[in-house]
């Protein structure tokens, strides 16, 4: 079999974030618990690897009842020592816990080459990756609103520096909710947050294209899984990927524009 360099896999799954968590169909459960086995097949020879909308948790354990029985999947160790370009959005298929504190060098010795990185973030910005050793580009997804509106910054010291830094911040509402709680969210406050971020960028930042990226007014406010799939595709072929602040992983919001 030839080396596998370049891999993307994508499903309907979504992190809940504060909302209901969807159910998984017996042919969904199937269907991922294969990827962790393809996935390690392909790890030596790896170059780009984007996931998006996959669980992958849980695998075929036997047949009971004429239907499959699952149990949750241990997370493994595969190592990804030619891995250079990495999109995890909305999965738990890989754990990437070079973001935690402690003792996480078991982890980061996972990928010792990688270069890109676009992962979910939360607002505090405080849980960053910073030990990878070869990291230059870093892209945070944090679409969701349903946060405070009250950013607080990293301490200087546990601060990583890239050559560039996108964050995709969500757009402004009204109202957010922080756990069970709906409120309103003057525009001063949201206008206070993207500042933030914009004064983190520079102070991690080497140069290169970053910045802030908010969805276009009447596009959806969560990220696209067609838009990532083809910004793989363009990064494959030669193109910049999802690595410009002129990418946007959402999409105009058909459901707002349908013709009456």
């Amino acid at each position: 079999m030839l080396p596998i360099q370049h891999l993307a896999v994508a499903g309907n799954f979504r992190i809940p974030r504060g909302r209901f968590r969807q159910s998984r169909t017996a042919e969904e459960v199937e269907a991922e618990s294969h990827l962790p086995s393809i996935i390690t097949i392909a790890s030596p020879s790896l170059l780009t690897l984007t996931i998006i909308g996959v669980d992958g948790r849980m695998e075929v354990e036997g047949v009971g009842n004429n239907r499959p029985v699952y149990k949750r999947r241990d997370s493994d160790m595969v190592r990804f020592p030619q891995l250079r370009e990495l999109v995890a959005l909305d999965q738990r298929l890989l754990r990437l816990d070079f973001d935690k504190s402690g003792d996480n060098t078991a982890d980061i010795s996972k990928y010792p080459n990688l270069h890109k990185l676009y992962i979910l973030s939360d607002h505090s910005l405080e849980s960053l990756p910073s030990p990878l050793p070869n990291l230059r580009h870093l892209r945070l997804e944090m679409l969701d609103r349903m946060e405070s509106a009250h950013s607080r910054l990293p301490s200087l010291d546990k601060t990583l520096r890239v050559h560039s830094l996108i964050i995709d911040a969500p757009q402004y509402h009204e109202e957010i909710i922080n756990g069970c709680f709906m409120y309103n969210q003057p525009i001063a406050d949201y206008d206070r947050k993207i500042d933030k971020y914009r004064t983190f960028i520079k102070l991690v930042c080497d140069s290169g294209d970053s910045g802030v990226v908010i969805p276009a007014v009447g596009n959806t406010d969560s990220t696209s899984c067609t838009q990532i799939l083809a910004a793989w595709a363009n990064a494959v072929a030669g193109g910049v990927g999802c690595w410009t602040t002129t990418w946007t992983p959402t999409v105009l919001d058909t459901e707002c524009y349908e013709d009456d």
